[in-house]
């Protein structure tokens, strides 16, 4: 009779059902870096799909629809980026609805619909399988409490501990930036309880941990900074009245006709700008980071791979441009108060002038993601600023992020009728750039541009592509750099000069052609061991020097 009831049909459906979530969150869980306890996480993680279960039917069908979507997103990222990292984590709790639905945009139809078919299917299943047992759902919730307090006081590796003290988040009760310690509060989750049930506790603890505030947490003040690095040695007259530093978004070089790109003409004014000696190329670029929450800020200060406390410890280089005597003025279509724009929100409010779409110290709009909607702000701006003053003008475009679609117009689909929506997309970022000088001639006359991306993208087709990839290659680090002006020749002789012993230009150095231009006089000895040991921050939170990165699997024979 005991075998009997063992080998029912609902038993035999619940042991399958069991086998396959243990299956794929094993498998979830191997590719989570920086985890431990893998097999044994999985397995205690077995409590929650047999909780559901033992919750009734009803329950259970509705509780394992979110389940297996849940599951569903953890492979589709890792179909994509291969590793599932901390960081990537934090992005998806920053993500709003606005930004999900776009990136929804992204999804090929076909695992859209089988991951929905699979959803219903595993739904289906539960339901069949699953029946109301009081005593076996309260001890699975017993041991599902009992795992989730283990994962959260369990201590970390050596190696860990203090990696995320650094991290900044805006605070939307005191509407003010802090040192957000939830990011190092819930790391156990993801180090302990590698996997679905990690992940996810992650994610939906710092976006609860973000949008509730940290009211115990001190506000960082942005006032001026007292310590200078010391890569800075003397300070004197600017060599430029004015400077634009122009931030693109996931740029990738080798789609830019200047880097040898010849499928399509995707950057037609910034050739005309190379043919009339008006701008140059720097070649061999890559940023310091892939993902834009670490690379805008090292754009900005000195806060790099080795060093990321000096974010909030030291000078950044509006603050230095403004004991320079220079006006400051940020103009940005991406917002910067979520869990991953801080960083450099809290840069940009260093400006005496400031517009985002989250936040502004002018009675302005700008709406979020549309660079279009950002020149003739940009042009009204320009024309207001007083022309006795010397001028940094930061501006921070969304440039080509994913959706593609949602960064071309009409025109670049007209013009390049048979590229991918990528292409389109650099093509529409080039229109931005040139438009952007000819604003700049009009209107501030001489002076100096630098347009960099934060960093590339990695390319699995004309239409798709991400970044932040483990082992997505070179191609998310390959930036486009150009320097535009009357003074060009002479700062892109400068950034040859500070290339690392393999020919790379790191974006590392970019702050120090910037300090150059605002006057600033750099320890000669610094600057080249920077250069000497060309560090990037890696998509798994490590430091490593640029060409050591890891590299993409081998395909398998």
């Amino acid at each position: 009779m005991v075998f009997r009831s063992l080998i029912s049909s609902k038993n035999i459906l619940s042991a399958f059902l069991l086998l396959i979530y243990f299956i794929l969150t094993i498998v979830i869980a191997n590719n989570c870096e920086l985890t431990q306890h893998r097999f044994f996480s999985s397995l205690l993680g077995l409590s929650l799909p047999l909780f559901i279960l033992s919750c009734g039917r009803i329950v259970a069908c509705i509780a394992f629809l979110p389940l297996w979507g849940l599951i569903s997103v953890h492979l589709y990222i890792l179909s994509h980026y291969h590793k599932i990292t901390y960081d990537i984590c934090a992005a998806i709790a920053s993500t709003d609805t606005h930004e999900a639905l776009s990136m929804l945009h992204t999804v090929p139809l076909t695992p859209l619909l089988i991951a929905c078919l699979a959803s219903a299917g595993g739904a289906y299943l539960a339901q069949q399988a699953a029946a109301l047992r009081h005593k076996r759902a309260c001890l699975c919730l017993l041991i599902l409490c009992s795992t989730f307090i283990y994962g959260l006081n369990r201590p970390l590796p050596h190696d860990i501990t203090g990696h995320y003290t650094r991290a900044i988040t805006y605070d939307p009760l005191r509407h003010a930036y802090i040192h957000n310690t939830a990011f190092e509060t819930y790391l156990p989750y993801y180090i302990n309880l590698p996997g679905i049930m990690g992940n996810t506790a992650v994610a939906a603890s710092l976006k609860y941990s973000s949008m509730r505030g940290l009211p115990h947490q001190k506000p960082l003040s942005i006032t001026a900074h007292h310590r200078i690095d010391p890569a800075i040695t003397h300070a004197s007259t600017p060599k430029e009245r004015n400077i634009i530093f122009v931030i693109g978004e996931s740029d990738l070089a080798s789609h830019h006709t200047l880097y040898g790109y010849d499928q399509y003409n995707t950057t037609p004014e910034i050739n005309h700008l190379s043919q009339l000696r008006y701008l140059c190329a720097i070649a061999n670029a890559h940023s310091a980071a892939s993902m834009t929450h670490h690379a805008v800020p090292m754009m900005l200060s000195f806060y790099s791979p080795t060093a990321q406390d000096k974010l909030v410890s030291e000078a950044n280089l509006i603050e230095l441009a403004t004991q320079q005597g220079f006006q400051t003025l940020w103009i940005g279509t991406q917002e910067a108060s979520s869990l991953y724009g801080s960083a450099y929100g809290y840069i940009s409010e260093f400006s005496q002038h400031f517009i985002r779409p989250d936040r502004t110290n002018l009675p302005i709009i700008i709406p979020e993601n549309n660079d279009d909607t950002l020149l003739p702000i940009v042009k009204t701006q320009l024309e207001a600023l007083s022309k006795k003053q010397p001028h940094l003008i930061i501006i921070h475009l969304i440039g080509n992020h994913a959706a593609y679609t949602d960064r071309r117009t009409k025109n670049d689909q007209e013009a390049l009728p048979h590229a991918g929506s990528y292409d389109q997309a650099v093509h529409h970022t080039d229109h931005i750039l040139g438009s952007i000088i000819r604003l700049s001639q009009e209107t501030l006359g001489q002076g100096t541009l630098l347009y960099s991306a934060d960093h590339g993208e990695y390319l699995s087709s004309p239409e798709h592509g991400e970044h932040g990839i483990y082992d997505g290659g070179y191609d998310q680090y390959t930036i486009p750099v150009y320097i535009a002006g009357n003074n060009h020749l002479s700062y892109c002789r400068y950034a040859n000069s500070l290339r690392s012993p393999h020919g790379d230009f790191s974006q590392l150095m970019e702050k120090y052609i910037l300090l150059t231009m605002m006057g600033y006089t750099l320890s000669p000895t610094i600057v080249k061991n920077d250069a000497l040991h060309d560090i990037v921050l890696h998509a798994d939170g490590k430091a490593y020097p640029y060409r050591t990165l890891p590299q993409p699997r081998a395909p398998q024979r």
